[in-house]
């Protein structure tokens, strides 16, 4: 595979650490197959996959994810631009969360593959990459 860099919705890692999740075998495979990519984490998405783990589960594993993140050799955490997200949140017009317009507009600022299982993120990402 080329060597190139992803950046992953909140969804992926959620489906990730719970084995329960309907995803979590295909994203356990989809990590695998990413995992010698550079890997573009957004401060957006960290706060939210912790939020979703202490909560759903144990912060325990919020805290495995936070550590998995901050150790791992290969990922970038992106910090936010308020600004330019604000920006670009404005100039779409579907109804969709702040944190998934943050994410297309980190993936078009970085040329990266976005990748998510969420159907409505995805068209638009697929859309805007047009």
């Amino acid at each position: 595979m080329e060597f190139s860099k992803v950046i992953f919705d909140s969804c992926i890692f959620i489906a990730f650490y719970n084995s329960d999740d309907l995803f979590h075998k295909e994203a356990k495979e989809i990590l695998e197959l990413y995992k010698n990519n550079i890997i573009i984490v957004s401060s957006y998405v960290i706060q939210e996959v912790a939020t979703v783990l202490t909560y759903r589960f144990w912060k325990d594993k919020a805290d495995l994810f936070i550590d998995d993140i901050l150790n791992s050799d290969n990922t970038i955490i992106s910090s936010s631009d308020i600004i330019e997200e604000s920006r670009y949140f404005k100039s779409i017009k579907s109804k969709i969360s702040y944190t998934d317009i943050s994410l297309l507009y980190l993936a078009e600022r970085n040329k990266c593959v976005l990748i998510t299982f969420d159907k409505q993120l995805l068209n638009l990402y697929k859309k805007n990459k047009t």
